[in-house]
């Protein structure tokens, strides 16, 4: 079965060709037909129902919808009278293969004291259909991207595609924030805020079972299992990120920087940093690119 998502290159931005606002006062059936180009449809008012290489998709008011190029699609259902959709025809340069990896956050963080290192997912999968909340803020900008297609200026139509780009992002992250969540995993991100919260100040276990109102043995465990790391590692290492950033920025002393990350002496701060940094505090600084 092919590939029917749309992967959006992380290095190259996709490339406008046709952008328009329609509407059918009759209802009409979509054309039978193979595009060379990609094809971003949002529904404003009734509804599509389109096949692409033999599945059927119903499109209603308020959703989002991509046709991936080179793939055939069609329509055998007329849609209902006065239909109003707006749409983005794209290029994106080398479409890229099915068996492309999906990007992940992880792939690409900074690590303190390492180089970033280049990998093999360089790709983003957009979600095919999207249904978009109530008065979503994505809304507008689709009249913000038909203005500067319309646009006789030149540095209009240059940010246009930029403008795309981040607009499929956004869709993609409506997409993301629309999904359940396991209790798990939220409980996760309430530990993750939690500590970035208490991160100038020493680990408590006893706090965190306060906060959370759970026992921090059954917290820990769920975490580690979520994360790869126990709470106390996780502390550790933001504290330390954190430490290395206000090394790079300078104005502090070292002793400073203890205090301000609440260890009472500035000898184990230096223990902990170089045991997570591999580096003592002053190697860092003196080797670290002022910011």
């Amino acid at each position: 079965m092919a590939d029917t998502l749309i992967h959006l290159p992380i290095d190259r931005l996709p490339l406008v060709s046709l952008c328009d606002d329609l509407w059918t006062e009759d209802g009409f059936v979509h054309p039978d037909r193979v595009m060379d180009v990609n094809v971003l449809l949002y529904v404003r008012e009734g509804e599509f129902e389109i096949y692409e290489e033999g599945e059927c998709y119903t499109v209603p008011a308020g959703s989002v919808f991509f046709l991936k190029q080179g793939l055939h699609h069609w329509g055998r259902k007329r849609c209902p009278r006065g239909t109003r959709w707006f749409f983005v025809h794209f290029h994106l340069p080398e479409q890229v293969a099915a068996s492309a990896e999906e990007l992940r956050a992880e792939d690409f963080a900074y690590v303190e004291g390492s180089e970033p290192t280049q990998t093999s997912a360089v790709y983003v999968p957009i979600p095919k259909l999207v249904h978009l909340p109530p008065k979503s803020m994505l809304v507008a900008r689709f009249e913000s991207l038909l203005s500067m297609y319309r646009s006789s200026e030149p540095q209009e139509r240059a940010y246009m595609n930029a403008f795309l780009y981040r607009l499929l992002l956004d869709i993609r992250y409506e997409a993301e924030a629309s999904r359940p969540v396991a209790p798990q995993t939220l409980r996760t991100r309430q530990l993750k805020q939690l500590m970035e919260n208490l991160v100038s100040s020493p680990f408590s276990a006893r706090e965190v079972e306060e906060r959370m109102g759970l026992s921090y043995k059954h917290l820990s465990f769920c975490f580690k299992e979520e994360t790869g790391m126990t709470l106390q590692e996780y502390h550790t290492k933001l504290r330390m990120e954190r430490a290395a950033l206000l090394l790079r920025r300078g104005g502090l002393s070292i002793r400073q920087i203890s205090e301000q990350l609440g260890f009472a002496e500035p000898f184990y701060f230096t223990t902990v940093f170089k045991k997570q940094m591999g580096c003592s505090p002053s190697e860092y600084r003196k080797g670290a690119v002022r910011i």
